[in-house]
């Protein structure tokens, strides 16, 4: 059956060995930073154009949270293997704070959604385990769930 090997597939697809520093540090003719400006003008453009593409910045945190959280602990893990309750107890375990911890999930999810998109696993609401997963993104707030 398609789509139950391990999550590094999908995950890849977000990796990227491009830095956004090197973008957002480059500087024009007259010494002016130029690399921002042309990152938030193609970013206008490309949602003008009906392209859904993410700012430079988001896409570095996607990927740092992709390659240093989701790839170590998920990545040979086979995605329809993966468990609500695994996963609440893996993002209570990190040493981060919840808006992290949420953002962390969010992207997992995102990550599930789009393996379901290109029919890696079953488009169903069970083959998204993070949908079941609780996760404050409150600051001042301690999960239940995490310990």
């Amino acid at each position: 059956m398609v789509g139950i090997g391990p999550l590094a597939p999908p995950l890849s697809r977000f990796r990227s060995t491009r830095s956004p520093r090197g973008v957002t540090a480059a500087s024009g003719p007259s010494g002016q930073r130029t690399g921002q400006k042309n990152s938030k003008k193609k970013y206008r453009e490309n949602r003008e154009n009906g392209k859904k593409k993410l700012a430079v910045t988001s896409q570095y945190t996607v990927r740092h949270n992709i390659d240093d959280y989701l790839l170590p602990r998920w990545g040979p893990s086979f995605a329809l293997d993966i468990q609500p309750l695994d996963i609440e107890q893996w993002l209570g375990s990190l040493k981060r704070s919840n808006p992290t911890k949420d953002k962390i999930r969010r992207i997992m999810s995102v990550v599930y959604t789009r393996a379901q998109k290109y029919g890696l696993v079953p488009r169903s609401e069970a083959s998204n385990p993070v949908g079941w997963v609780e996760q404050s993104a409150n600051k001042n707030l301690q999960n239940s769930c995490s310990g």
